[in-house]
């Protein structure tokens, strides 16, 4: 037993000597291109996109009027010229051209009013399949999932807070690679944005990173989730002053990237884009099936979930994010040592930025009103991570892992696998509170 031990050890320590992230990218290229070959594309949503973009080039800068398969559009800017820039580089023809096997009409599919989600073109119509710009585009994708994959295991190894071996847990979701390179969604470049505006704040460049952050919402505003905590780490880097200068940074990037619609309708645009009040269809919900559909459709449980969402951010803020002052001692225009004197000008240490940022998440996906299944790539990224600030014992992070990896890919959402999503999120937000909590007391780990 004491020489098999030995043998394991041996084996693990040659194995550490392999740089990490080139084995990830090799092997994580290796599955991308299996997947591309034998998975069939599920990208109706590009469908769509194609048609929105193609109203936008056509001259409509009316958000209320730019319809495609899935209905109205409800991304940002920034998506439209982004995938304005794919159809014109792909010569993508949106009346004939077709991502599916076979073409079907998504309206009929999902039973609604097709007066409400109207197509611009002719289903009928559309029967070609592109072969060869699907493989381009396929392989698009699969260069910023492993761009991504990238730069988020070097900053995990960074932190020196996690085994060598975890990092190739990045790969090692099936659903992940479907959203990625079989999907083509817009979810997957607001996430690539975000992972390099991520990258910047840890290498304390932070006007570069809120500009990647607010190009990265202006794909997809669910990048909004990490807004209070970037504020926090804002303030705790430099003080309310600054921090306001870098909002304003943020709000610059949006209001050139919207001034054509802006300039034009500019409160269809702001509904439209930014659109909270957006009712979603139970059917396709991953985490709330073993809901009733009248409460899930409820306005007050919505309203409930956003307040949990607030109240369990400002717990995390004032006691595992901030020192003994709290919040409220991190909006002042300048900032203070507990002595009164003004405090060093220090890098926040990639530890705490990559903690803060991803916790207050991690906590707006627990208490999401609705996460559909492109929506796993908003977090999954993080979850080793986040596994990895808790006390859990190793195989019980593994455990919670799988769990979510097979609620995710469980098709179609059903009561179980939504129960078990649910109950996994939770388990693991209440580890972090824990972890935090013993950290706090034992070193320096918030820096103001």
């Amino acid at each position: 037993m004491v020489r098999r031990k030995k043998s394991l050890n041996a084996v693990l320590s040659r194995l550490q000597r392999i740089p990490t992230l080139h084995t990830l990218l090799l092997l994580d290229l290796i599955v991308s291109i299996v997947f591309i070959l034998v998975e069939p594309t599920y990208v109706f949503d590009w469908d769509a996109y194609m048609e929105q973009v193609a109203q936008v080039k056509n001259g409509e800068y009316d958000y209320q009027h730019i319809h495609g398969d899935t209905g109205p559009v409800v991304y940002p800017a920034g998506f439209i010229w982004l995938f304005m820039l794919f159809k014109t580089l792909f010569q993508w023809d949106h009346t004939v051209f077709t991502t599916e096997y076979i073409p079907k009409n998504f309206t009929l599919e999902i039973e609604i009013d097709p007066e409400t989600y109207r197509s611009a073109t002719n289903y009928d119509a559309r029967t070609v399949r592109p072969t060869g710009r699907i493989l381009a585009l396929q392989l698009m994708f699969t260069m910023i999932y492993l761009v991504g994959n990238q730069l988020m295991g070097s900053l995990y190894q960074q932190t020196k807070t996690m085994p060598w071996w975890s990092l190739y847990l990045l790969m090692c979701s099936r659903r992940i690679h479907s959203i990625f390179v079989l999907g083509l969604f817009n979810d997957c470049w607001a996430q690539f944005l975000l992972i390099v505006s991520i990258y910047y704040f840890v290498q304390d460049r932070w006007e570069t990173g809120c500009v990647f952050f607010s190009l990265a919402v202006s794909i997809k505003m669910n990048i909004l989730l990490f807004a209070p905590s970037l504020l926090i780490l804002m303030c705790q880097r430099y003080n309310v002053k600054r921090a306001i200068g870098l909002i304003g940074l943020c709000a610059l990037v949006q209001f050139v990237v919207a001034f054509p619609f802006l300039l034009r309708h500019p409160f269809h645009y702001i509904k439209g884009a930014f659109d909270l009040s957006r009712q979603f269809f139970q059917k396709w919900s991953v985490n709330w099936q073993f809901l009733p559909e009248w409460l899930f459709l409820n306005k007050l449980f919505a309203l409930g979930l956003l307040s949990c969402q607030l109240v369990t951010l400002y717990m995390f803020a004032e006691h595992r994010w901030t020192n003994k002052n709290g919040v409220l001692g991190l909006f002042t225009w300048r900032r203070t040592n507990h002595r009164g004197k003004k405090d060093k000008d220090q890098p926040l240490q990639v530890q705490h930025i990559l903690t803060v940022l991803l916790t207050g998440n991690f906590i707006g996906i627990v208490f999401c009103r609705s996460l559909h299944y492109q929506f796993y790539s908003w977090y999954f990224f993080s979850i080793p991570y986040l596994l990895w600030r808790t006390n859990l014992p190793t195989v019980v992070k593994l455990g919670y892992m799988l769990a979510i990896e097979i609620s995710w890919n469980q098709h179609p959402p059903l009561m179980w696998s939504s129960a078990l999503l649910q109950i996994t999120h939770c388990l693991i937000l209440l580890s972090l509170w824990n972890y935090s909590y013993d950290e706090k007391r034992t070193t320096r780990y918030c820096p103001v």
